[in-house]
């Protein structure tokens, strides 16, 4: 029987989900975490551990009717359909304002400003989606389940 030891790198990552780094060895450890995918990775697996295992439970008879629902290809259907009916009366919505906007008859810095905040409000929610997107593999709760 071989035994394997955790490296240093396990063990700190260890400690760091643990929350038992000292201050500067959390600071130090965080400074590696922003550089170093594997690293990162090694955090989020363990952080994922962590979260099944404070979750672990026993199903019950809710969680079966929940999962019975979420598979029936009609509730993905409905779900695809509401983001796309989503995405796309905001798309008609911004069309609408902008149009309305442009036929006024209000100053310029008044369309302007109105033109601005829809198009900042736009990018920020698209700027959050992507990053979500982009994100959600290191997201330790997404493996979570009641």
């Amino acid at each position: 029987m071989t035994s394997v030891h955790p490296s240093r790198d396990e063990l700190l990552s260890m400690a760091y989900v643990d929350d038992q780094l000292d201050p500067q060895a959390r600071n130090e450890f965080e400074k590696r975490l922003s550089h170093e995918q594997d690293l990162a990775a090694e955090v989020t697996a363990l952080r994922r551990l962590e979260m099944i295992s404070r979750t672990a439970a026993p199903p019950e008879a809710i969680d079966f009717a929940w999962k019975r629902i979420a598979e029936r290809p009609t509730q993905k259907g409905i779900i695809g359909i509401g983001w796309v009916a989503t995405i796309v009366g905001f798309i008609g919505i911004a069309a609408i304002i902008i149009q309305l906007i442009a036929h006024a008859h209000l100053p310029l810095w008044e369309r302007a400003s109105v033109g601005l905040c829809i198009g900042g409000l736009t990018l920020i929610f698209i700027s959050i989606a992507r990053r979500r997107w982009r994100s959600r593999h290191s997201d330790p709760y997404t493996s979570v389940k009641r």
